[in-house]
């Protein structure tokens, strides 16, 4: 699944869900697509990269840290280290002014957690599983678009994030100019007007896993 693949299947996600379960009736608000989003982005990761497992929306318990984490997606590798947390993101629109605070609190939370045991629960058979999270692990915040916030906006936050100079977050924003949520015009067009940003894809695919 190549970068263009994956945001077209974002597209088809927002179509389909306009659509109701069974064939009565007309929704006006649509379905949430965020954990189908989650499936597909561990499938691209999977695809596109050599990592021994990954774990999706798994409540983590960590030594001497008295709060559960809920991450998106982690990504373990062969010595059950954990090597990447990743948040995922449709937009910014609820957090347009919050995005550089989030970072903050998972930047001190990564210094808190880092190079300690914790472990996660199977759900579909309750095994507890045992791993590390490595010393240098990072949190990744992937959005799908920064459409859904005005321009001053969107640069307001990609300044203030890139003057913290984060240590432990990364922040890769994957499409711009049109958000993969415009249904009311065609596919083919969607995918044509949309900016795929390259190299936040590059950055996500060289990350250590």
């Amino acid at each position: 699944m190549n970068n263009k693949e994956f945001i077209k299947e974002i597209v088809n996600l927002y179509r389909s869900a306009r659509d109701t379960k069974y064939p009565i009736g007309f929704r006006g608000r649509s379905h949430t697509i965020s954990s189908y989003v989650e499936d597909l982005f561990w499938y691209y990761l999977w695809i596109n990269n050599s990592i021994d497992s990954i774990y999706i929306d798994q409540p983590l318990s960590v030594e001497w840290y008295n709060k559960i984490i809920y991450p998106d997606i982690i990504t373990v590798n062969s010595n059950s280290t954990i090597t990447n947390f990743f948040d995922l993101k449709m937009d910014l629109w609820w957090m347009r002014d919050k995005l550089v605070e989030y970072a903050i609190k998972y930047e001190e939370l990564i210094n808190s957690i880092n190079n300690k045991e914790c472990k996660l629960k199977i759900w579909t058979d309750k095994a507890i599983k045992k791993l590390t999270i490595w010393k240098n692990v990072k949190f990744n915040i992937v959005v799908i678009s920064w459409k859904n916030i005005s321009k001053n906006k969107l640069e307001e936050n990609i300044n203030e994030f890139e003057k913290h100079n984060f240590k432990n977050v990364n922040l890769m924003v994957l499409t711009n100019n049109i958000h993969p949520n415009e249904y009311w015009i065609d596919i083919n067009d969607v995918i044509d007007q949309i900016d795929i940003n390259t190299l936040a894809f590059d950055k996500i695919n060289n990350l250590n896993y």
